[in-house]
């Protein structure tokens, strides 16, 4: 039988997709990554703010979630900071800009 719960068991099948026009993964296919990912994607669409973030990749070996933003979100301005915000609320722990940032805490078991 399956563990579900090993560090390196793919739990969601496709690792990668785009979900409001932006593209998501997660390397090892962990669910409550995903899950974070689409809440954060869910809650910029409804303020229309998709358009600023290109990519999300969460590298499930590092714990640690990625953004890739278009230029025009400069670190400290307030595009930045509304992500930011959301961003806090939706995910565990991300890198942003040059910094680690710690939001909500993960929900591994689901």
């Amino acid at each position: 039988m399956k563990n579900w719960f090993d560090e390196k068991t793919g739990q969601v099948k496709p690792e990668s997709f785009t979900a409001f026009d932006i593209a998501i993964s997660s390397r090892y296919g962990k669910a409550y990554e995903i899950i974070e990912m689409l809440n954060f994607s869910q809650q910029i669409s409804r303020k229309n703010m998709a358009h600023y973030v290109k990519s999300i990749f969460y590298d499930s070996k590092g714990c640690i979630c990625n953004f890739e933003l278009e230029s025009t979100v400069i670190n400290g301005g307030q595009i930045s900071s509304q992500l930011l915000d959301i961003a806090r609320n939706t995910i565990s722990q991300f890198m942003w800009f040059d910094r680690v940032e710690v939001g909500l805490e993960p929900d591994e078991e689901g």
